[in-house]
């Protein structure tokens, strides 16, 4: 949780092991209902905060600040992905699911081979590119804006795709099933415009509720992902992994409930 402490005459916001969670996140009425699966995305929530003071990175090592840099953000997205949950918010904690993905991803290929922080370089150089020609052109919005003639495009950019990344993160099979799925929930789709008539078929009435009927299966999807993208950085940075066989059982129970369940259902 978010606490204040104070040093001689400065207060300092702080962090416990929850982070940016606290109990009361867990134990909400959602919460309590899948207490099970919200009891292992605590379980790695504390653990990937344990992570960060096993990993030295240097300023001087890109790489690894990269590396550990993506371990962050995805961190972050986690933890706000599993308030939303707590709080009914699916298609919100969906988005923030593809988010998570896509950062996996780009970190995942750097992983497997460094090499691949040249591509992410010439990714982010083609984007400046793009931006620096939108100015110049003085389109909509940008317009007011004057570059000096030092800013120059770089000739090193290249255009790299999300299905590029999954391809070299060897995730390809997440890109199409996940990351496609999921689209629908970032952008203003038929399948999300649908998802919001849910109260027995009557398109007379939205569905502004809480929505809990796909929690369990969104947080332990997250907390799968999660768990993968742990192995890496336990992997590449060569860290103790016991907490990780021990929480990496229990989800592997919540996996099986949650498919049985959904086996018997279908049924």
């Amino acid at each position: 949780m978010i606490y204040k402490s104070a040093k001689e005459n400065d207060v300092i916001i702080c962090l416990d092991n929850d982070g940016f969670l606290d109990e009361r996140d867990y134990q909400s009425m959602i919460g309590t209902l899948y207490s099970p699966d919200f009891e292992v995305a605590r379980a790695i929530n504390q653990y990937m905060y344990e992570i960060y003071g096993s990993i030295t990175v240097y300023k001087e090592d890109i790489i690894n600040r990269f590396i550990i840099s993506s371990f962050n953000k995805v961190h972050k997205s986690f933890q706000a992905a599993v308030l939303c949950c707590s709080r009914g918010l699916e298609e919100q904690a969906k988005v923030l699911a593809r988010t998570i993905l896509d950062k996996i991803m780009i970190a995942t290929a750097v992983i497997k081979n460094p090499d691949n922080y040249n591509k992410w370089i010439e990714m982010q150089l083609w984007e400046r590119n793009r931006l620096i020609k939108a100015i110049n052109n003085k389109e909509p919005g940008l317009d007011h804006l004057n570059l000096g003639e030092n800013i120059q495009t770089d000739a090193r950019g290249k255009r790299i795709t999300q299905k590029d990344w999954a391809d070299m993160a060897e995730m390809t099979a997440d890109y199409n099933f996940i990351y496609r799925l999921f689209s629908g929930e970032v952008h203003l789709s038929v399948s999300s415009i649908d998802w919001d008539y849910g109260l027995d078929g009557d398109e007379s009435y939205m569905n502004i509720a809480p929505r809990t009927e796909e929690t369990n299966i969104i947080i332990l999807t997250l907390a799968d992902y999660m768990m993968h993208f742990i192995q890496q950085i336990i992997d590449y940075f060569n860290i103790e992994n016991m907490r990780y066989l021990e929480i990496d059982k229990k989800l592997e129970e919540c996996q099986k409930k949650c498919l049985d369940k959904t086996m018997y259902v279908s049924k």
